[in-house]
């Protein structure tokens, strides 16, 4: 699966005001993706709908257009209320700008729990692509929260991080080996290199590539040295590729799902 973030800028302050320099230039990616006949799935903020509509609108041509919530803020604080009606937001502003609701959402940080995902398919989304199976042990993040499956499944009504009968299905951000994540700021650091060696240990039946708009920034702006990422980016992808993983969106992995399994 490939997916991207599509959200402000990482900020270097957090009273900063948003900024969407990546949004500005994430055209060049996805025309890199599009020539390799990859339709990627846009997780965007309703900040970037109402911001860029037009682009939006463009993109969701040739890519899926997912959700990234209202806001880019994360919402396991909040109370439920106050989460479904940021939920209906997001799911009104996909409908008036693409006459249609998402079917996949992502949460900021991938820091989700059981009512969000519970939230999330009483409001009819298909999928969701939030739970991290797995993290380098010398790193901490927000969303990792524990081990879960790395392929996709239905979660557990009462643990989203175990298989059940819900409705929704889990597309999990899975990593390679060793729980390394396929991201930006991992591509750029340890190079599609390093990454051609852990699939030369482990080919893990279902992988999750997860960028961000802001990789496309200026160099420096995101904090570290992004000066390669479309190159390093591209041969991680025809690695892949040569490795017979087939690059597809949330929603065509979702559609082959419910057809397996009807």
């Amino acid at each position: 699966m490939v997916s991207i973030d599509v959200e402000p800028d990482l900020p270097k302050n957090p009273d900063d005001k948003p900024q969407f320099f990546g949004v500005e230039g994430l055209g060049t990616l996805l025309k890199s993706l599009e020539r390799k006949k990859i339709s990627s799935t846009l997780f965007v903020t309703g900040e970037v709908l109402e911001n860029f509509p037009d682009k939006v609108v463009g993109w969701g041509k040739s890519h899926e257009i997912a959700s990234h919530g209202h806001r880019h803020q994360p919402l396991t604080s909040l109370t439920e209320a106050k989460r479904i009606d940021f939920i209906q937001k997001t799911l009104s502003a996909h409908q008036d700008l693409l006459g249609k609701k998402p079917l996949g959402y992502r949460a900021v940080q991938h820091n989700i729990d059981n009512m969000q995902i519970s939230i999330l398919e009483r409001h009819g989304f298909a999928y969701d692509s939030s739970v991290m199976p797995n993290y380098p042990p010398f790193k901490s993040y927000p969303g990792w929260k524990g081990r879960a499956p790395s392929i996709p499944y239905n979660p557990s009504e009462s643990d989203y991080r175990k298989i059940g009968s819900m409705k929704i299905l889990e597309l999990p951000v899975s990593p390679l080996f060793l729980g390394v994540p396929i991201s930006g700021k991992w591509i750029c650091g340890l190079k599609p290199e390093f990454y051609k060696i852990l699939l030369m240990v482990h080919r893990p039946e279902f992988i999750c590539i997860n960028l961000h708009s802001w990789d496309m920034c200026p160099q420096g702006s995101v904090g570290w040295n992004n000066a390669n990422f479309i190159e390093y980016a591209n041969k991680l992808l025809e690695m892949l590729a040569g490795y017979g993983y087939e690059m597809a969106s949330g929603e065509k992995i979702y559609e082959r799902h419910r057809r397996r399994n009807r």
